[in-house]
């Protein structure tokens, strides 16, 4: 199954793409630098990009025609996202989606517009 390929479960939720790669560097052991592409209207330009330069499991893609609580997102502890054009409410779905997998924390920056910055940080739970 190619890097790409992104499987659907029975209740509509698939993986992100090229997140098979991070998920398997994750299992060797290894932390990966990963970056999240949600920017609009092209993420894979720059996630192509980013893995030419850096490696297979270094990026992800989240798809323009998709929803981010219906996809899986790789358990990373952290990582940079670039949302350049994604809309708010998109946004926020897709930081809670990523705490929801297992970020800890994530910076989502916008490239055209710094105010929409977002830093994501997974809360821990009081006993």
């Amino acid at each position: 199954m190619s890097a790409l390929a992104s499987s659907s479960t029975a209740t509509g939720i698939r993986v992100a793409p090229y997140a098979r790669e991070v998920m398997e560097a994750i299992a060797a052991g290894k932390q990966p630098n990963v970056r999240l592409y949600a920017c609009r209207p092209d993420p894979w330009t720059l996630a192509r990009r980013h893995r030419e330069a850096f490696g297979p499991g270094t990026a992800i893609v989240f798809p323009v025609d998709a929803s981010p609580e219906l996809i899986r997102w790789p358990p990373v502890r952290n990582l940079v996202g670039d949302i350049t054009g994604l809309p708010g409410g998109t946004l926020h779905a897709l930081a809670r989606a990523l705490v929801r997998d297992g970020l800890f924390l994530g910076y989502l920056l916008d490239r055209d517009h710094p105010e929409r910055n977002l830093r994501v940080v997974r809360k821990r739970s009081v006993p």
